[in-house]
């Protein structure tokens, strides 16, 4: 009988200790986790700071471009205005 109770004792024991580097593994897994959630979240607001200055730049290229049309058209209209006093001034010269 003692030696029953010798034997339950160790196996209770074997089994807390494997109760404790279970929860060990536990805590370090659950610890893991949670680092790679907040590198999850860091990256996550860094994408998101990406896209708005992405999307501000897009914003000032595409200004850039409108500006530049603006400018063709503004030239094409002085062209054009141009072209018809060269032609009537040449017509008045013939005329």
């Amino acid at each position: 009988m003692l030696r029953e109770l010798g034997e339950a004792r160790e196996e209770a024991r074997s089994e807390r200790k494997a109760a404790d580097a279970m929860r060990q593994q536990v805590a370090f897994a659950r610890a893991q986790v949670q680092a790679r959630d907040e590198q999850k979240a860091t990256m996550e607001r860094r994408l998101h700071l990406a896209r708005e200055s992405v999307q501000v730049q897009l914003a000032m290229l595409e200004e850039e471009v409108q500006a530049a049309n603006l400018k063709l058209s503004s030239k094409d209209l002085e062209l054009e205005l141009i072209l018809e006093e060269s032609t009537a001034r040449e017509e008045q010269t013939q005329g």
